[in-house]
């Protein structure tokens, strides 16, 4: 079985779970709270265009609770604090043009375990299943799977015209992830 941490506030360190990948996604698929969490949210940007991004990420964290996908963690879930690597990676591609294309192009790639749309609506979140347990090889992982999906979308460009490329915070083995409803997972 494959576990996670769990945080029911990303401004709360200390008050954390490890739970089981299937419960959560099952929970993150069902939850009628998050759904209306998830909504709001999504009206809130909507209704506010130019929010900055400090806005919105003050947003979210009103919103969503938090998963570090990489491994399951003591203390207050920092790297330092990592108990057992998960085997999963999250790729976090942001303010995506063209959705649908690169949705489908993951989907069809062998390397995409889980995957699904940011709270945004605007960019995905792709787990990626790996056999690394030495948490100190942590950033070259993400590096090679980086370079991996730049050259997949190679001419590939975000909503203002950027190259698309993965968030780097995923660098770091404890990275949270906003978890939104999931109505379409991958």
């Amino acid at each position: 079985m494959i576990e996670v941490e769990f945080f029911p506030k990303v401004n709360n360190r200390l008050e954390h779970s490890t739970q089981g990948l299937d419960r959560l996604l099952k929970w993150s698929t069902t939850n009628v709270e998050l759904k209306l969490n998830t909504d709001s949210y999504k009206q809130w940007l909507n209704e506010h265009p130019n929010a900055t991004k400090t806005e919105k990420s003050k947003m979210k964290v009103k919103h969503f609770p938090v998963v570090s996908f990489g491994g399951t963690f003591t203390g207050t879930g920092r790297a330092v604090d990592i108990n057992i690597v998960s085997g999963l990676i999250v790729m976090d591609f942001d303010h995506i043009k063209n959705l649908t294309d690169v949705k489908n192009k993951l989907k069809s790639d062998p390397h995409t375990f889980l995957m699904f749309v940011s709270p945004s609506g605007d960019g995905l979140k792709a787990v990626v299943k790996h056999n690394l347990i030495d948490p100190d090889k942590w950033k070259y992982l993400y590096n090679e799977l980086e370079a991996y999906y730049l050259q997949l979308f190679m001419l590939e460009t975000d909503i203002s015209g950027k190259q698309l490329a993965a968030d780097s915070s995923g660098k770091d083995i404890s990275r949270m992830c906003f978890m939104p409803y999931i109505d379409d997972l991958f």
